[in-house]
Order: C-alpha cells, then structure tokens, then sequence
C-alpha cells in the first residue's frame, strides 16, 4: 500500500518527534547512572578515610553522603525538567570531584578534632548546596545560554576585575602568605573563584562567535592552526 505525501510527511514528522523525546531521556538516564557510579566511589571514599584515621566508620560519613547524594538529586531533576538536553557528563565528573575533595577534607578535620558545623567538610556541603541552589536558578532563568554571548566583553571586565579585586588596598587580605583574598568584613572570599566563571563565559562566547576568523587567520604549525 502506498502512501500519499501528506502521510509520508506525517511520519517523518512523528519519527522527528520520537527521536526528539527518546534523546534527551537516554541523556539524563546516563547521567543519572554515572552520578550513581561518583557516589559509590565518594561513599568509600569516605569509608576508607575513617577506616584509615580512626579504624571504624564514624557518622559524620553518613551525614556527608547522604548529603551530597540530595543535593547532587535536585540538580539532576532540576535537570531533567529544565535542561534536558544537558551534557551528562558534567553534573557527574563534578560530583565526584566534588565527592574526593570532601573526603580529603574530611581526612583533615579527624586529623584536627573538628566535628558538626566547625568541620570544614561540613561548611564544604554547605558551600556545594548553595553552588547548586545558584546552578538551579541559573538554568531556569536563562533558558537560552547563548543570551550570554551578547555579554562577553562585560564579562570580560568583570573577570578581569574580579581577579584583580585582592590587589586594592584596605580590602586585599593576605591569607597563608598568598594575596588572594578580599575581607568585607562580614564575610572574607576569593574573587578570583567568581572571575574565573565570568572569564570562562568570556572565552566561550569569544571562541564561538570568533571561531570562523580564528580558523581562517592564524599561524599554522604542524597543519594546526
């Protein structure tokens, strides 16, 4: 049985549409998988830090899993809602950067008595749920990222600013012998950690809308340009 052109287009629209739903799914399906892989190797992480230091597991371990394990979840709904076409290797290479390095400073915290709230791997999880609060409402707000690019030589300067901040007098602080540091008083940060962000959403809007004249003008070497 043939099919007429309005029911051939009808398909191929249909099969668009299928591809287009089945897609993303398998994305955030294979996030979620190597989000479940970060934290397994997080939790014994963990595990063999306490067993190292003290020879038994303590609960703060459970405390910092657990922890990290809802914060991680509520990005990766986030995700799934919101930005479904997301790269799913991001959220998990984070996590488990994130997972190590919390471990390491939980090594650190038994080697200095700190528990609860004085435990920097606390104020880390701290620091981690309110990065992804921030992620969260990033992705809802700016719907479209390539809005950004508009904004690069914006956020340029404001990289640039940002990393030179702890230079300025009365405010720069001097921190384990490294100027990096800006004290407002109420609270004492790194402005360079921020600038980075604002230098990274420079570069990538920079290459973007500049890659066609980058390819074309520039020195070749080794048949790389």
């Amino acid at each position: 049985m043939s099919l007429s052109p309005n029911s051939t287009e009808y398909s191929t629209i249909t099969e668009q549409l299928m591809l287009r739903l089945k897609v993303p799914t398998k994305l955030r399906n294979l996030e979620a998988t190597l989000i479940i892989f970060a934290m397994i190797v997080t939790s014994a992480a963990l595990a063999l830090v306490d067993l190292g230091a003290t020879g038994k597991l303590d609960t703060p371990i459970i405390g910092l899993t657990l922890g990290l394990g809802a914060i991680v979840l509520a990005m990766h709904i986030a995700q799934r809602f919101v930005a479904r076409d997301a790269d799913p290797l991001i959220l998990p290479i984070v996590t488990l950067l994130n997972g190590l390095g919390i471990a390491m400073i939980h090594r650190l915290d038994i080697s200095a008595g700190l528990t609860g709230w004085q435990a920097n791997a606390t104020r880390q999880m701290v620091w981690t749920a309110i990065a992804i609060v921030v992620a969260i409402v990033v992705i809802v707000v700016v719907r479209n990222h390539r809005v950004l690019q508009r904004y690069r030589y914006l956020w340029m300067l404001v990289g640039v600013g940002l990393l030179m901040l702890p230079l300025v007098p009365f405010i720069g602080t001097t921190i384990n012998g490294a100027r990096l540091w800006v004290n407002l008083g109420f609270v004492t940060f790194q402005p360079g950690e921020i600038g980075k962000i604002a230098l990274a959403l420079f570069f990538a809007g920079y290459l973007v809308t500049a890659r066609d004249s980058l390819s074309v003008v520039g020195k070749r070497m080794f048949g790389v340009t």
